[in-house]
């Protein structure tokens, strides 16, 4: 019976009958997994971090596939819906699961940490430095927040050109900042429907383990989840103004060449307000919650 001392966790006995290989992948796969501490200090292969960027990248794209669903259901309080929303569901649920065990790891362990903070700025700052400091966290951040553009670009373009028709006169400036305005918002929207969605569904889980009837549980969870979804609404238009709106400008204006000071600015302010979304979105759904 092969022996295999593994870093950490000890000598660990696998059957004859698997190859090297098996032994291997059970490692990675299996045992790994249930020490994050221990599999976040591994080093993924070439493999695993192309897999990493293809799988950031279906977690935003199946986020951003839910959107029109996610604010159909808000409003009309239709939430069982299939069609495009079930299948982004999918995709970013299989996305997430198709990420290397040293890539899960990494993000277990950082929401370990964020989750022992208290404080929504202080959330956001541990989720920001834990971010930062790892090009896993940070390649894989990025990744999934590109399909994410898409959203605030097209939402950018169809107010510019709203203002455009409606105002012969309009000059440039005027039409560029309707456009940064018009991707705020539309990105306000996406965080909103996203958060509001995720209350909607631990609300009802959880009341209908309490016994509640199906159709009170359905009311409570519908209540709780538009409340977030205002909430981080709010939130996410507040933070996404000055440096927290450099995406936005890039996307509506066209990128400009600027000093690099400004440039690092930007994408702090940016990774701030990404944070800060985020953890107060999460504060909403947990107050309803």
């Amino acid at each position: 019976m092969p022996i295999v001392n593994i870093d950490g966790v000890g000598q660990v006995n696998f059957p004859d009958s698997m190859s090297p290989e098996q032994i291997s992948n059970a490692i990675q796969q299996d045992i790994l997994p249930q020490f994050p501490e221990i599999a976040a200090k591994q080093s993924r292969t070439m493999g695993e971090v192309g897999k990493d960027v293809l799988a950031g990248v279906g977690s935003g794209l199946g986020s951003l596939a839910q959107f029109p669903g996610q604010v159909y259901g808000l409003v009309t309080g239709d939430m069982d819906q299939g069609g495009l929303q079930e299948l982004g569901r999918n995709l970013q649920q299989y996305s997430e699961e198709a990420k290397s065990p040293i890539q899960k790891a990494k993000e277990s362990l950082r929401s370990q940490k964020i989750a022992q903070t208290e404080g929504v700025f202080n959330q956001a700052g541990v989720a920001i430095l834990e971010t930062l400091k790892d090009p896993a966290l940070l390649s894989s951040f990025i990744f999934e927040q590109a399909p994410q553009l898409l959203g605030t670009m097209g939402g950018g373009y169809i107010t510019k050109q709203g203002v455009k028709a409606l105002m012969l006169n309009a000059t440039q400036e005027v039409l560029a900042k309707s456009g940064v305005r018009g991707a705020v918002g539309t990105g306000s929207l996406m965080q909103g429907a996203d958060i509001g969605t995720d209350t909607y569904e631990r609300i009802f889980n959880e009341r209908m383990i309490q016994g509640y009837p199906e159709q009170l549980a359905r009311e409570e969870a519908l209540t709780g989840g538009r409340k977030a979804a205002v909430e981080a609404a709010a939130l996410t238009g507040l933070t996404s103004f000055g440096a927290g709106s450099t995406i936005e400008r890039a996307l509506t204006r066209g990128a400009a060449a600027g000093p690099k000071r400004g440039i690092i600015r930007g994408t702090l302010g940016e990774t701030l307000s990404e944070a800060v979304e985020e953890g107060g979105g999460r504060l909403a759904s947990n107050i309803e919650f």
